[in-house]
């Protein structure tokens, strides 16, 4: 019995997705690029905040390189979404989501049980920075729903 194509499911997107072979060597296994920099043709800044969105190629491993992309691809498979962000560790991906989310004069309401690093986040810098913090029992829903105010621009469990 001859079998239809159908849609590659979960096991081979974990295996295949965000992967295609070298175009300069033709590898099909994904090569481990452990460079810090790469070479560009175009003068570049040094800042996360001079990238281009549209800019191609990589500059600096910190702001990505092939491998973390290739890896930020097939989560992004695997998860159905458009795209992915990799970070080093947790506390890098909570400070981001908080400082790309909140500026001086927005409410967050945060989990009153956190990662330590999370919660001094909280307690420290984010008020530092003009941002309120109310720290709230997340399993009283009342609790929770009591704490967001008008300014709160996110709910952080």
């Amino acid at each position: 019995m001859k079998r239809k194509n159908r849609k590659p499911g979960q096991m081979t997107t974990a295996i295949h997705g965000g992967e295609t072979p070298d175009p300069a060597t033709g590898a099909s296994a994904p090569a481990i690029h452990m460079s810090s920099t790469f070479v560009a043709e175009d003068v570049a800044g040094f800042s996360a905040h001079d990238l281009d969105d549209a800019a191609e190629g990589f500059i600096y491993a910190r702001w990505g390189n092939p491998s973390v992309a290739m890896l930020e691809q097939k989560i992004a498979a695997l998860q159905g979404t458009g795209d992915w962000l990799c970070l080093a560790a947790g506390m890098a991906a909570a400070t981001a989501i908080f400082l790309t989310f909140l500026s001086a004069g927005d409410h967050v309401v945060i989990s009153d049980v956190s990662y330590a690093g999370v919660a001094e986040l909280a307690r420290e810098t984010l008020p530092r920075l003009g941002i309120e913090v109310t720290m709230v029992n997340m399993s009283d829903l009342d609790a929770v729903a009591a704490a967001i105010l008008p300014t709160t621009r996110l709910v952080h469990t």
